[in-house]
């Protein structure tokens, strides 16, 4: 998926970025709010908000009692959360398309190191879908890999060294 979010973002037009996966929803106002939010400050890089989590209609009823939905809307640290200014994308790199079940992930924890200035603001901008295709409920041990690796590469950098100022 990392491929084609970056192949996505060199063939988009605009000076923002947003993203969103095929079974997951924006709400209406995602774009005003985060598009507010970044024309309001000139240093931020992103804006996220807020998600609610909801089980699909079509999931059986026998899975749907298993799941722990939250009933409140929480952080929406997911690609489909943010909005981005094209210019931190570039500067931030893309997606890891190593990195299937963890691409965005892996990007945010690459960011984050590398001084990304965002912000969450209190609207609820995304709405994901549970159900019996999630990636992660479909492929629960290479999620696991994923975020593993990416959590010791995130790791492993921040131990590295720092070159001293000369």
């Amino acid at each position: 998926m990392g491929a084609a979010l970056n192949r996505a973002a060199a063939e988009a037009k605009g000076d923002a970025l947003g993203f969103i996966d095929a079974d997951d929803l924006w709400t209406p106002g995602k774009l005003a709010w985060q598009i507010e939010a970044l024309a309001a400050d000139p240093e931020l890089e992103a804006v996220f908000g807020l998600m609610e989590t909801f089980a699909s209609p079509d999931l059986p009823q026998d899975q749907r009692s298993r799941l722990r939905i939250p009933e409140r809307p929480e952080p929406a640290f997911t690609k489909n959360g943010m909005f981005i200014r094209r210019a931190a994308f570039n500067r931030l790199g893309g997606f890891d398309p190593e990195r299937r079940n963890a691409d965005f992930l892996a990007w945010y924890a690459r960011a984050i190191g590398e001084g990304f200035r965002w912000r969450l603001q209190p609207d609820v901008v995304c709405r994901r879908r549970i159900h019996a295709q999630n990636m992660g409920r479909s492929d629960r041990l290479q999620q696991r890999r994923d975020y593993l690796l990416t959590m010791k590469a995130f790791l492993d950098a921040r131990r590295l060294p720092r070159a001293s100022a000369l």
